[in-house]
């Protein structure tokens, strides 16, 4: 692949990486919006269980595919790397920039992140329906 063909592959990745982040981003403050209103009512214990489950199943697909999209974006900057390392560009900064390496520990800050969210989440909504 030609470095102009990597980097659109690096920005379609990204913008689904961003896409994934956002829906995952609306769920949470649906949810929240909900739960901290007091113009709603509050779900009751099963009701809280049964969104409890969709929630988890939500939150378990959208972090799999999110990390699986997060690798490939970090590879295809991997590759980006070593093509620009063969390329005799006339920017030194051009080239320096391209061999940046990605954000260190990037899935695993995404995943401890998306976990943490969640389990706090899921644990509010669990405490709301028991306590109501």
């Amino acid at each position: 692949m030609t470095l102009s063909e990597l980097f659109d592959l690096r920005e379609k990745i990204e913008s689904r990486v961003n896409q994934y982040w956002t829906y995952w981003s609306v769920s949470i403050f649906a949810v929240c919006g909900w739960m901290f209103t007091d113009a709603t009512a509050k779900p009751d214990g099963p009701t809280s269980i049964l969104i409890a489950i969709g929630l988890m199943a939500f939150f378990t697909a959208n972090l799999s595919v999110l990390k699986t999209a997060t690798e490939l974006a970090m590879s295809v900057k991997e590759e980006i790397a070593l093509k620009a390392s063969d390329a005799n560009f006339l920017s030194e900064t051009f080239t320096t920039v391209l061999m940046k390496s990605d954000i260190k520990f990037r899935v695993q800050l995404t995943i401890a992140l998306h976990l943490a969210v969640d389990l706090v989440l899921l644990f509010a909504l669990l405490t709301i329906g028991h306590s109501s």
